[in-house]
């Protein structure tokens, strides 16, 4: 995202730029209207990671609150 967009992203879930977006920033940002986590994601990553068996014994749990409830 271009800097001046990232700085009106930070100002309206009241951030600072330079300190980033915590989760519960992140939570207000995907709430809004118009926010398509799914395509971010895509974008990020976009070459997918093939899956080993081992990699499927890790997978990552996220609670009713966006915590990771995965066993370590």
């Amino acid at each position: 995202m271009p800097r001046p967009q990232y700085v009106l992203v930070c100002k309206s879930v009241g951030c600072n730029p330079s300190d980033g977006l915590n989760i519960d920033h992140l939570r207000l940002v995907y709430a809004s209207q118009g926010a398509d986590i799914d395509e971010d994601y895509l974008t990020v990553f976009s070459k997918k990671k093939e899956t080993s068996s081992k990699d499927k014994d890790n997978v990552l749990e996220v609670g009713e609150d966006g915590v990771d409830i995965s066993s370590s």
